[in-house]
């Protein structure tokens, strides 16, 4: 095997490693067969070219890989492709006495079966006893259990 050909099978092995890392990370596949190709091209420097050829092309997919490594961790490549947002969302903090059974109020959202009524002013995350209810619909608690609230619709 000529050694252009070894030299490019060891930058396509390397070029899969960069894809897995950066573009399609956990799927591990590319990342095996980029890591193989690595090896094959290693193995054949060795066989072909002795061990002086051989020595050389491990020498820089070692420092080549080693390189890629330390530039993936320091220049925050992981921050660039990170999610950066947060969750602001929150349970109900039900309050004694805030919504109890028998409290009436409107569905700000379709129920199907869980969704958004106003009682008393304030919104809360309900679910319907079953069936699916309406935005602008009426509705009264039928059951307080924790933070849980369901809703039946009224009429």
């Amino acid at each position: 095997m000529t050694f252009t050909t070894i030299i490019l099978i060891l930058l396509l092995g390397l070029g899969l490693i960069i894809l897995e890392f950066l573009v399609i990370p956990g799927t591990t596949i590319v990342g095996f067969l980029g890591a193989a190709l690595v090896v094959a091209a290693v193995l054949f420097a060795y066989r072909d070219h002795g061990s002086t050829s051989g020595h050389v092309i491990l020498a820089v997919s070692a420092v080549i890989l080693g390189g890629m490594f330390i530039l993936g961790f320091r220049a925050k490549t992981w921050e660039r492709l990170s999610v950066r947002t947060e969750i602001t969302g929150k349970v109900n903090v039900l309050e004694e006495g805030e919504v109890n059974p028998a409290d009436k109020g409107k569905s700000i959202s379709r129920l199907a079966p869980m969704g958004k009524a106003v009682f008393n002013e304030k919104m809360y995350e309900v679910q319907s006893t079953g069936a699916f209810i309406a935005e602008g619909t009426d509705v009264e608690v039928t059951k307080v259990s924790g933070n849980k609230i369901w809703v039946k619709q009224v009429g």
